[in-house]
């Protein structure tokens, strides 16, 4: 099944690398020796299509993502959220979910994918918790109760990500957190309202923070 290629990064052979960025359908990380699939495609080749039924009927193209590390209170929230996101909203929509990740053990990707009935891609991205050079011996390494893993995420969701490679066919991108979920049913679908209505950014309420984070 197609949960099975999921489980592990399909490795880079001669001439894969060429076909999936020449075709969109993925990339191949020359410096870890692996490739990806990007969504809809599945398979060695990423050659096999695992589409919505309701893609073909929408005028863009929406993803939900995550951005989840190797620690098990992550993987234990995100368990308990994705079925929530499938019962409340992803069963009437179906849109793909993205999980952005710098390195899950195939046994932390099986608990992700056996989770829900959402369909599921991996994302390898290198960098994300890396201090930026103008920000070394300036920082303190704890601030405010957020350490170096929290500010990185913030920083790569601020920009960083809308250049992540498996974004770039999508029109409309939802961010979402390992631990926060949906309390009721969502009954109406906001990438639909921001196409019809011609909108670039929502949010869902405005806050202040702690400047640490």
């Amino acid at each position: 099944s197609w949960r099975s290629w999921d489980l592990q990064d399909p490795l880079e052979e001669r001439g894969k690398a060429y076909l999936l960025s020449s075709s969109g359908r993925g990339r191949c990380l020359p410096d870890l020796g692996i490739c990806e699939c990007f969504p809809p495609w599945r398979g060695r080749f990423c050659d096999h299509a695992q589409s919505s039924s309701q893609d073909e009927d929408r005028p863009y193209k929406a993803v939900l993502h995550y951005l989840v590390g190797e620690k098990e209170q992550l993987l234990a929230d995100f368990e308990r959220t994705l079925p929530i996101l499938w019962d409340r909203f992803n069963a009437h929509w179906d849109y793909p979910v993205v999980v952005f990740h710098d390195g899950l053990s195939s046994a932390s990707r099986e608990r992700i994918l056996e989770a829900s009935k959402n369909r599921i891609w991996f994302a390898y991205v290198a960098d994300y918790k890396q201090v930026p050079a103008f920000l070394k011996g300036r920082m303190e390494l704890e601030l405010g109760g957020h350490g170096v893993g929290y500010r990185g995420m913030c920083r790569f969701r601020s920009g960083p990500m809308f250049m992540q490679p498996v974004m770039s066919a999508f029109d409309y991108a939802w961010t979402l957190d390992t631990d926060g979920y949906f309390p009721a049913d969502i009954l109406s679908d906001p990438f639909e309202r921001m196409w019809r209505e011609e909108k670039v950014y929502s949010y869902s309420h405005v806050s202040r923070d702690q400047a640490s984070a």
